[in-house]
């Protein structure tokens, strides 16, 4: 075993999760924010509107999709 009683499905879940956190807080200095922001022609002050928004949805579905994920593998 990786860690503990789980086993490597609940392994790459928990890894997963963690991925899906640590896209949450995107900032100005990230190169996919200026990526987005020049190519759909926005100023910075929209661009970090919309990329806030986009990776908080992007985290928090994420997370819920690896979590139903991981309640099902831990039932069996």
């Amino acid at each position: 075993m990786i860690a503990g009683d789980f086993s490597e499905l609940q392994v790459a879940c928990i890894v997963l999760a963690t991925a899906a956190g640590s896209v949450f807080a995107g900032h100005v200095n990230d190169s996919g924010f200026w990526l987005v922001g020049r190519l759909m022609g926005m100023d910075v002050k929209t661009t970090l509107k919309v990329w806030t928004v986009q990776q908080g949805l992007q985290s928090l579905i994420g997370f819920g999709m690896v979590s139903v994920v991981y309640a099902g593998v831990s039932l069996l």
